[in-house]
């Protein structure tokens, strides 16, 4: 009796842990996971082996190996099995239980873009495709250095004719939303400082281009280029032509809205296609004619980032509150703005970083097309059946961030 609740029990705990990893969606997702765990949590997790070492040795001594043994244990006393069976029991069932922790711990203190809600609370969709990927908070977003009184950003747009009235319109649309808190101005490539064919990073700006890029696997994509994984240096949004040069108006507004959203550091609000559309373009969308602008629930996000911008009158451009009382998150410690003051000044090291993504690292994961980034150097974050979120580490505190908006 003892060893059947010990089965029942053992049984019951496997299939948990089993769940769990499930919503690990995929595994390359793993290294990106424990890459960010601390040095305490890979000691714990390496004692978890002893642990089940114990639990083998201890089923080892309660299951018979032959016939022999099963003779030599028919005349062992009862008590003495049921201690072993007992001690299966509990060792095993322990080692499970912290087995099932680790994971948990593992997925749900991952940073901002790690994900973090893989353990939804719909668990009647357990096995019923993809889960809506919201973990992201104004207070974990990668955002642009400022004072807390708004963005004020720079657009290069590197667009052939084509592409204009979409950029304006989106430019136009972000820079009027309300409450008011970006301000944004756009220069052609030919006037900016930085001309270039790849549509490179430029430090301080983003920019706008189109191409065809190929059979990539992507319509849209954006780059961040980040300081201790935290502040935007520079971001680059490209439209792939080789999909949208023949797309509808509005999959090709959705899309320009949607990539220049991320350059704002913006996750999506919804990645899932089944639902009801939000009305706004971060939002996963298979009909895009209702989601190919921003709406007030964006700037009431960026509002929190970067604060809001002066109204000329001093009043509150918005009869909406706020999303929550507190002040910008875009008032980051001292400590966070002199480091990004410090690596400006070093300027060979931040030139050579930008020099590097623009044309050896960002080039490969454009291109690559079989899903494995990994083989690259490249940490998996998040992929969905709609996009990926990969990151690369180009050297001490200056990473990489690529979204992928899949066709």
């Amino acid at each position: 009796m003892e060893i059947l609740c010990c089965d029942s029990l053992l049984n019951a705990l496997s299939c948990s842990a089993f769940s769990c990893l499930l919503h690990v969606q995929d595994f390359n997702q793993l290294p990106a996971i424990f890459h960010r765990l601390p040095n305490e949590a890979f000691d714990f997790l390496f004692g978890l082996r002893y642990i089940a070492i114990d639990a083998y040795k201890c089923m080892e001594s309660c299951q018979p190996r032959s016939s022999i043994e099963s003779m030599m244990t028919s005349n062992t006393p009862k008590s003495n099995v049921s201690r072993a069976c007992r001690c299966l029991c509990g060792s095993t069932i322990i080692c499970l239980v912290l087995a099932g922790l680790a994971i948990f711990l593992a997925i749900r203190f991952t940073d901002s873009d790690s994900p973090g809600d893989v353990l939804p609370d719909d668990w009647e969709d357990l096995f019923d495709g993809e889960n809506t990927f919201n973990a992201t908070g104004p207070e974990d977003a990668p955002r642009w250095q400022n004072d807390g009184n708004g963005l004020s950003l720079q657009i290069i747009q590197a667009l052939d004719e084509r592409w204009m009235p979409y950029f304006e319109r989106s430019v136009r649309q972000w820079d009027t939303g309300k409450p008011s808190v970006l301000d944004l101005f756009s220069v052609p490539v030919a006037q900016s400082s930085e001309v270039s064919s790849s549509c490179g990073p430029v430090e301080g700006s983003l920019k706008v281009c189109n191409g065809d890029y190929g059979e990539t696997g992507w319509n849209g994509i954006n780059e961040l280029l980040l300081l201790d994984e935290r502040i935007i240096i520079a971001s680059t949004a490209k439209m792939n032509d080789y999909y949208l040069a023949d797309a509808s108006d509005n999959r090709k507004q959705y899309t320009m809205c949607h990539e220049i959203g991320h350059a704002f550091g913006l996750p999506h609000t919804n990645e899932d296609f089944r639902n009801e559309n939000t009305g706004e373009c971060m939002d996963y969308t298979n009909d895009p004619k209702v989601n190919m602008q921003p709406n007030q629930e964006n700037f009431l996000f960026l509002s929190e980032m970067y604060g809001r911008l002066p109204s000329s009158g001093g009043v509150d451009d918005s009869d909406e509150p706020s999303r929550n009382q507190s002040s910008p998150t875009s008032q980051l410690p001292e400590g966070n703005r002199k480091r990004a003051r410090d690596l400006r000044g070093s300027r060979r090291l931040l030139e050579h970083s930008i020099r590097y993504a623009r044309d050896t690292v960002l080039p490969k994961i454009e291109n690559r097309t079989d899903g494995k980034e990994h083989e690259d150097g490249w940490l998996l974050l998040h992929r969905s059946a709609q996009g990926s979120l990969h990151e690369f580490p180009l050297g001490p505190r200056i990473s990489l961030r690529v979204r992928k908006l899949f066709p």
